[in-house]
């Protein structure tokens, strides 16, 4: 089996012949953030052969870890859940990865290891029919019957149980399958109608008395017979009673789930007589499951033993209770559904399944998995912890070369209540006060968000430890209360991370929880974080959040996505993408919210899925009408981007030049707003935006497609800005001289600022100084260089009369120089920087920016 901890020593042996603490690329590991959306479908071998609350597909991981490491390389998840980094991991083309998985619940070690551990295949089968024989005859007397065709000995395959229920009006017995179903039309009914005294009920205002079978479903000894379904006949109700009346001789869990469980899903289970474990099975199930859980625990070969282990513990809980219901299709007859995920509910149709058939259907499941990609997997490249993710002390400093989880998404799923079942049967069992989760009923100590964000702070401080500097962690995470998003992103910050980029994972098949939870979000989120080795910068405030996410779900939807990417649960993972990458806090970013903001600015929303203002002339809009008024009075989309604009990029605009603080606008928004402003030919605006930006902000292929737009602009613009100068006989600003005293700091980051981002508009910048200094100041050169502009072979430079009236402009940088310039300055302005001599690094990168924001402002005006 994979390594499962059992002692600090086990897993000190594993990492010291799997870590290597030096970096084989000698210090010069360099990656970027990866870049790319993934969809990854679940379902496979992988995912057929056991059942977890949340499973990553192997398939979405893997280009992960194709470029973030390489063969060899220590991958840790802190969070493994069912182990699929693991599974990954030994399936690299490029070459295995040895991973560390830790997760704090029994159940998910077990499953894990299984999942991360190759079994010879033939021999597990051999080793299930020597189980299955030596149950066989227990299981005939508890699951045999008569075949309702011929009377020939037959198997039970499963029953249907059906609430039996007190009418509040007569007090008669009403037997659900009969009063609430309607078998013609193939639909459970809304409400339950009493044939006695012919009172309507809903379901959930009648007492509950107990559960009756109500149809048998059994194959035939002979084959020539088949399957048959019928109501349970007298012998089936005599053996049922016979069950009922002995005891089970096996050991089988008696937990209890009334004392301190989180996961009431719709009805109470004392209601229903539910106090412990055991009473999620009919006598009959829990009674097969015991005498199958015994025998697989006599298998003398511990790897085989666990195995066999995984086959039972994924029909436990998914096959064998009474969660396990049905549902009608149209007409159809019942089909038989396993529990439903993320939950502990017990419908009021159930279906009791013959165990052993389960068992042997599932090993067929295992057996594939086993003997897939997964047989050639390196013995011993996986090791699997029990522990809690804030404490992986035996793991030393900077030993991991990446880190991939998906950790608890707050109060979306409670992971030891739902691992219950399993951990009862193992007899080990998840410490709940350990567990990064927000309780929302827990009694006895419930957890807060404040609790879960300093449970993640810890876990998040914990990776940042471990992992190597400049190395990756890859978090999956979806919720749309954006305070649980706040707390991840104070997590992570806190810990030491910077976040480079947020990319979407899409599994295509969404979960029950993604379907009808009010806090799970339709699409993951992968968050691409790099470990600094000091304190990142916090998200900025969110001030700009309705702009952003406005304008990010209006370029989406302008390109025409699929039905399914217009639904709100899509459109949010959008925003939060968005908002991520632009380093803005998430606040109020909800699905109610945006869909809010959605109908004040115009959008419209029909069946489910929204429309940009007129894209579905004469639909009748599914919901409230804005606060402006009905749809069909909605704005023009330009008008509401206009309205919303980048509340950043407006203000960079509006303090240009005016000796306000400057405030650097999202590169991102930027971008899409010149592209915007290129497409309705505002050429002026676009000429106006461009300055915000500079070469680093960006990659290559879109600053050089921004330069196309930007060199359009100015020659649509030299044509009418000539014409313009002829008329009034003045004089179009071509060169601009910058003074300031010493030519070694403020002067010639402004030349150098102005020469590049003017670049081929028919405008250039000198500098000089009245004293000029022996070099370029240091600390400018480094602060420069990190914006991409190498001062280092620049010298000071003497101002001479001739600079000054070769000059269309003159500014002065707030050195006091211009009563001691020999030059007859034509225009004179003074921008009043600080002098950067002597100042820190921080100090001197503030005077830069201040810098680049006017001389921004100087070439838009022009």
């Amino acid at each position: 089996m994979a390594n499962q901890i059992t002692a600090t020593d086990d897993l000190q042996a594993w990492l010291q012949a799997s870590c290597r603490c030096e970096d084989r690329e000698g210090g010069s590991y360099r990656r970027p953030p990866f870049a790319a959306d993934v969809r990854a479908a679940r379902s496979g071998r992988i995912y057929d052969a056991h059942a977890y609350h949340t499973k990553v597909p192997p398939q979405g991981i893997l280009p992960y870890l194709e470029h973030y490491t390489q063969a060899g390389d220590l991958v840790l998840d802190p969070f493994c859940g069912s182990g699929m980094t693991g599974v990954a991991a030994l399936l690299c083309p490029s070459g295995p990865r040895r991973a560390l998985l830790n997760d704090l619940s029994p159940a998910a070690c077990h499953i894990a290891a299984n999942y991360c551990t190759p079994v010879d295949a033939g021999a597990l089968a051999d080793a299930a029919a020597r189980v299955c024989e030596a149950v066989r005859a227990e299981f005939e007397w508890l699951y045999g019957t008569a075949c309702g065709r011929c009377g020939a000995p037959a198997t039970i395959q499963y029953t249907i149980w059906s609430d039996l229920l007190a009418c509040a009006g007569c007090g008669r017995e009403l037997l659900l399958w009969e009063a609430g179903v309607d078998h013609a039309a193939g639909k459970v009914l809304g409400t339950v109608r009493c044939p006695a005294c012919g009172r309507r009920h809903r379901k959930r205002e009648l007492p509950w008395l107990r559960r009756a079978p109500v149809v048998v479903s059994t194959l035939c000894s002979r084959p020539a017979c088949g399957r048959h379904q019928c109501p349970p006949t007298a012998a089936d109700q005599a053996r049922l009673d016979d069950i009922e009346r002995r005891p089970i001789p096996y050991w089988h869990p008696r937990t209890r789930l009334d004392r301190d469980i989180d996961l009431w899903y719709e009805r109470d289970y004392r209601r229903l007589g539910i106090y412990s474990v055991a009473d999620l099975y009919t006598k009959r199930n829990l009674w097969a499951c015991a005498r199958l859980w015994r025998e697989i625990g006599a298998v003398g070969d511990d790897r085989l033993r666990g195995a066999l282990q995984f086959v039972f513990t994924a029909i436990c809980a998914k096959h064998a209770t009474l969660m396990t219901g049905i549902i009608f299709k149209g007409g159809r007859r019942p089909v038989l559904t396993g529990n439903i995920p993320g939950t502990l509910y017990v419908p009021s149709l159930s279906c009791e399944k013959n165990v052993l058939a389960a068992f042997a259907r599932k090993l067929q499941a295992v057996r594939r998995y086993y003997e897939g990609d997964i047989r050639r997997a390196p013995p011993g490249a996986v090791f699997v912890r029990l522990g809690s993710a804030a404490d992986l002390s035996p793991l030393a400093d900077r030993t991991v070369d990446y880190v991939f989880t998906d950790p608890p998404f707050g109060e979306n799923l409670i992971y030891s209540d739902l691992s219950l079942i399993w951990e009862a049967w193992m007899g080990r069992f998840t410490d709940p006060e350990q567990e990064a989760v927000i309780h929302r009923r827990k009694r006895g100590s419930p957890h807060t968000l404040a609790d879960y964000s300093r449970s993640m702070g810890e876990a998040f401080a914990e990776a940042h430890r471990v992992l190597k500097p400049d190395r990756w962690a890859s978090v999956i995470f979806h919720n749309t209360d954006d305070r649980v998003w706040g707390a991840l992103q104070d997590a992570a910050v806190g810990a030491g991370f910077e976040l480079a980029s947020a990319v979407a994972l899409d599994k295509e098949q969404r979960s029950f929880k993604q379907i009808t939870a009010a806090g799970a979000a339709g699409y993951d989120v992968v968050l691409n974080l790099r470990r600094r080795a000091t304190a990142a910068a916090a998200p900025r405030g969110g001030e700009d959040v309705d702009a952003f996410a406005l304008n990010a779900v209006v370029a989406h939807l302008r390109a025409g996505p699929p039905p399914d990417h217009r639904r709100a649960r899509f459109l949010h993972s959008l925003a939060v993408r968005g908002l991520l990458n632009a380093g803005i806090a998430i606040e109020r970013v909800s699905i109610p919210y945006l869909e809010a903001l959605f109908l004040r600015c115009g959008l419209t929303r029909v069946a489910g899925r929204w429309h940009l203002p007129g894209e579905v002339p004469g639909a009748a809009a599914d919901g409230p009408e804005s606060a402006d008024g009905p749809h069909s009075a909605a704005p023009a989309m330009d008008e509401v981007l206009l309205r919303v604009a980048d509340r950043a990029v407006q203000r960079a605009l509006e303090t240009g030049g005016s000796g306000r603080p400057p405030i650097r606008p999202n590169a991102a928004a930027v971008a899409g707003w010149i592209h915007y402003c290129a497409g309705e030919g505002r050429w002026p605006e676009l000429l106006r935006l461009f300055p915000l930006l500079t070469q680093g902000d960006v990659a290559p292929e879109e600053w050089a497609a921004l330069e196309r737009l930007r060199d359009a602009a100015w020659a649509r613009r030299a044509g009418s800005e000539g014409a313009e100068a002829g008329r009034r006989g003045g004089k179009t600003v071509k060169k601009v001289l910058f003074v300031c005293v010493h030519n070694s700091g403020r002067s010639k980051m402004a030349e150098a600022f102005l020469n590049q981002m003017a670049a081929g508009r028919g405008i250039t910048a000198l500098s000089a100084g009245t004293q000029p200094g022996d070099a370029v100041n240091p600390t400018v050169v480094a602060a420069m260089r990190e914006v991409g502009i190498d001062l280092s072979g620049e010298q000071p430079r003497r101002l001479t009369p001739e600079m000054g009236r070769s000059a269309d402009r003159v500014i002065t940088m707030g050195c006091g120089v211009a009563d001691s310039c020999p030059a007859g300055f034509l225009i004179s302005e003074d921008w009043g920087l600080d002098d950067p001599k002597d100042q820190p690094l921080a100090k001197v990168r503030a005077i830069r920016d201040q810098i680049r924001e006017r001389v921004a402002a100087l070439i838009a005006e022009r």
